[in-house]
C-alpha cells in the first residue's frame, strides 16, 4: 500500500487486510469529505452566479444501507453522483472491488468519463488506468472500479467477488441478470447495492423500489425530478 499522506495533506484511511493474515491493519479512518474535496467536486457550485446547495448528491453518495434505490428523471445529476460514489468506495479498504454498470456501454462509458475528470485532481500516482480493460486501479488500497455493460457482459461477472455494485437504466435490466448475477457477487462481502433508474415496466427494481418506500431494513429510497437540479434554467 502506497504513503498514507497526499500532497495537499494527510488523508487518514482504515485498510482491514481480511486476505491476508500476514499482513497487519492500518487503524486509521477514511475522511470522505476531504476526498470529494480532493476530487474537485463541490455540493455547493456557483449556479447563475449565486453558490446553491445540491443536498440530494450527498445524501445518495454517503448513505450507508446495503440496498439504495433512486427513481429520477433525466438531468439530474446521477452520472456525478455514480462517479462520486464509486470513487469514495474504493477508499473502503483493501481490494474493496466496485462495479459501476449499466444495460447500454454508452452510458457506463459516460460514467467512466465522469471519474477520469474527477481523479485528475488526485496525485499522478493514486490511480492507475486500464483502459484495454476498463477499470481504475486505486493505488492506495488495491481497490478496482470496474466499468461493464449488462447487455453483452453478464455473463462474465457472474463468478465475480465484489464489495459494492453501482448499477443505472434498472428498468432495462432483466430480472434474471439482477437475480442470479449481480446479488450473488455480493454474497459473501456483504456489500452494497445503490440501483439507479428512469421510471420504466414494472421488473425486479419496482420491488425493489417497493422495499425503500416502505422502509425495510437495510434498505433507502430516493426521489427526484429534473425540477431538483439547480442547473436547469427556471425558463
Amino acid at each position: 500500500v502506497s504513503p498514507m499522506k497526499w500532497q495537499t495533506g494527510p488523508i487518514n484511511i482504515k485498510i482491514q487486510y481480511k486476505d491476508e493474515p500476514n499482513l497487519k491493519d492500518d487503524t486509521v479512518v477514511v475522511d470522505f469529505d476531504e476526498i470529494i474535496k480532493i476530487s474537485g467536486y463541490t455540493f455547493s457550485p456557483i449556479i447563475r452566479g449565486v453558490e446553491q446547495y445540491i443536498p440530494w448528491q450527498e445524501q445518495v453518495i454517503y448513505d450507508t444501507n446495503r440496498f439504495i434505490t433512486v427513481v429520477g428523471s433525466r438531468q439530474w445529476g446521477k452520472s456525478h453522483v455514480m462517479a462520486l460514489r464509486a470513487l469514495t468506495s474504493s477508499f473502503k479498504g483493501y481490494r474493496h472491488d466496485t462495479l459501476v454498470c449499466a444495460f447500454l456501454a454508452e452510458t457506463t462509458g459516460h460514467i467512466y468519463k465522469y471519474l477520469t475528470r474527477l481523479i485528475e485532481n488526485f496525485p499522478e500516482w493514486t490511480f492507475v488506468e486500464s483502459k484495454q480493460k476498463w477499470w481504475i486501479t486505486n493505488t492506495m488500497t488495491g481497490s478496482r472500479i470496474i466499468f461493464r455493460s449488462l447487455s453483452k457482459e453478464a455473463d462474465r461477472i457472474r463468478w465475480w467477488t465484489l464489495h459494492e455494485v453501482i448499477m443505472d437504466e434498472c428498468y432495462l435490466i432483466d430480472d434474471s441478470i439482477f437475480e442470479s448475477v449481480i446479488l450473488p457477487t455480493l454474497s459473501t462481502t456483504g456489500g452494497s447495492v445503490c440501483m439507479i433508474s428512469t421510471p420504466g415496466p414494472k421488473n425486479w427494481f419496482y420491488w425493489e423500489v417497493l422495499k425503500g418506500k416502505q422502509g425495510e431494513t437495510g434498505y433507502s429510497y430516493y426521489q427526484f425530478t429534473i425540477l431538483d437540479n439547480p442547473f436547469i434554467v427556471p425558463e
